[in-house]
């Protein structure tokens, strides 16, 4: 568990040096596109913390691009680019930054949630 916590642990902290005050980028940035940025960096790794709890209790990852059982750093490669795009998009288009990271914290929200009901009711089936 301590590999894992420390890969998922590096994950968020890459995002947050890269987007943290002291970027030069960030200057650019309103506190409200920092906290929903955050906010989604927060939420897809919280995806990938209960995806690969699933995954090491039985479960089946459910994206077809990933397989069945894939590695954890699979999963955070996919995060850290799909992070990487959102941050690109707000690049590309600055009125539309806070749309864009809002949507990519749902996404992430709404598969956290999904994970953690599949655990859940996985672990009622057992009993």
């Amino acid at each position: 568990m301590a590999k894992l916590e420390q890969k998922l642990g590096a994950l968020g902290l890459a995002s947050a040096l890269a987007f943290g005050n002291g970027c030069s980028v960030a200057i650019r940035y309103t506190p409200s596109e920092r906290a929903w940025f955050g906010a989604s960096v927060a939420a897809n790794t919280a995806d990938v913390a209960t995806t690969i709890y699933g995954l090491n209790n039985g479960l089946r990852e459910g994206h077809p691009l990933l397989g069945d059982n894939p590695s954890t750093e699979k999963l955070i490669l996919l995060k850290a680019g799909y992070l990487g795009l959102a941050y690109g998009l707000g690049e590309i288009s600055p009125e539309h930054r806070k749309s864009v990271y809002k949507v990519t914290t749902g996404i992430g929200a709404f598969a956290t949630t999904w994970n953690l009901a599949q655990i859940l009711f996985n672990s009622h089936k057992k009993e």
